[in-house]
């Protein structure tokens, strides 16, 4: 099958369940291009992908005459009828349509379009869709499924299916095209997860560090997280342990800062290769990641790196907002209040106080939990989803 994924930024750091995803559609047997608005900052990547950047004014005029010569009617009636264009574009459609123009080849192309995030990416699926009359879908993650937009409501009615990450995304689809048959096409399939590759190759170790990892903005929750921290460190399970922070941001300087002045034993090691980082992961007792809902509304959906940590064999502590609430049971770990320094710092006494006989048997019970994140099983999932859009 020939599929297009259409994405605002590829390779991302933060975004590996794309690569992922991807990765495994090729290992069965799919041809996929990429194309995205904007060059991603990491290298590696399982497909090349052409950026909107990379196609000057004058290559844009070029593919819209060009699409226009070979479709005329098709062309005409878009730009005729379609009332919403992404951004910057809004109602300039000739600006939209060259902004998707260099595109439409690969559309045409493809036997399948999808999107990651209902953002614009999804609105230019849906208008490559829309242009070459082949079938369109998007996956919603987070903070992207809580817009009441009509723009939301639009895409969903567009496609022939709408993929939500977790339940919670789910449900957030469906209240925001309420109506039967645009509800009946959100269907739920996790992100992928290379789970074999994050297999420890060591015993668990009970007496290890703590260990966070993810992009240093607000809506992870680090400040809450180190604080946290600083005021139980010196508590006896805690006694002789850190807090390694692996991962880069707008806010690491501010949460050195912070860690320096509260006296905390943390460690931001940056961005890391992958196996400088495993080192790290499997070398910890427990792995820590405290999301929490900014003043704006900017949410996690359902963090990648807990299924990681979860694949790695380590017991977890999170915060019960929607995405991660159904995930994280007591089996596996447990759940503190976001944004409470006081419930992140007991939940860290709590699971570190425990047995490391039952910390280790928390950590085999989330490899079990981590099992349908597989990037096989997510790939014959979605694979499946697009053979039926078609």
């Amino acid at each position: 099958m020939r599929l297009l994924y259409v994405l605002e930024r590829y390779p991302e750091l933060s975004q590996t369940f794309v690569a992922q995803e991807i990765l495994g559609l090729q290992e069965l047997g799919c041809e996929v291009r990429v194309v995205t608005l904007s060059q991603g900052l990491s290298a590696a990547a399982p497909a090349r992908a052409r950026t909107a950047d990379q196609a000057g004014r004058a290559k844009r005029l070029t593919a819209l005459l060009r699409q226009g010569f070979q479709a005329p009617l098709a062309t005409l009636s878009q730009l005729a009828r379609e009332p919403n264009w992404p951004p910057p574009s809004g109602t300039a459609r000739i600006r939209g349509a060259l902004r998707i123009a260099p595109f439409v080849e690969d559309a045409k192309w493809a036997d399948h379009i999808h999107s990651h995030f209902a953002t614009e990416a999804a609105d230019i699926g849906r208008l490559l869709g829309r242009a070459t009359r082949t079938p369109f879908s998007f996956t919603a993650h987070g903070a992207d499924a809580y817009s009441k937009s009509a723009q939301l409501a639009l895409n969903i009615r567009a496609a022939s299916f709408a993929r939500a990450a977790s339940p919670h995304v789910a449900e957030m689809l469906r209240n925001a095209a309420p109506d039967s048959p645009s509800a009946e096409r959100v269907i739920e399939i996790p992100v992928a997860v290379d789970t074999e590759r994050f297999a420890s190759p060591t015993p668990y170790r009970a007496a290890g560090d703590v260990i966070s990892i993810g992009r240093l903005v607000e809506k992870k929750g680090f400040s809450t997280l180190i604080s946290a921290f600083a005021s139980v460190q010196d508590s006896e399970s805690l006694r002789g342990r850190a807090l390694r922070v692996i991962g880069d941001g707008p806010l690491r300087a501010s949460l050195e800062a912070q860690a320096t002045a509260e006296g905390a034993r943390v460690s931001f090691l940056g961005s890391l290769p992958h196996d400088q980082l495993m080192e790290h992961v499997w070398g910890a007792a427990l792995f820590a990641l405290t999301p929490q809902v900014t003043a704006d509304g900017d949410r996690d959906g359902r963090p990648t790196v807990l299924i990681e940590a979860m694949a790695a064999g380590l017991p977890v502590l999170s915060t019960s907002i929607p995405g991660i609430d159904d995930l994280v049971t007591s089996a596996i770990g447990t759940l503190a209040e976001p944004g409470n320094i006081t419930s992140v710092g007991l939940s860290l006494v709590s699971l570190l106080g425990l047995p490391p006989e039952t910390r280790q048997r928390m950590g085999e019970q989330g490899i079990s939990v981590a099992i349908p994140y597989g990037r096989t099983e997510v790939a014959k999932e979605i694979l499946e989803a697009f053979q039926d859009g078609r």
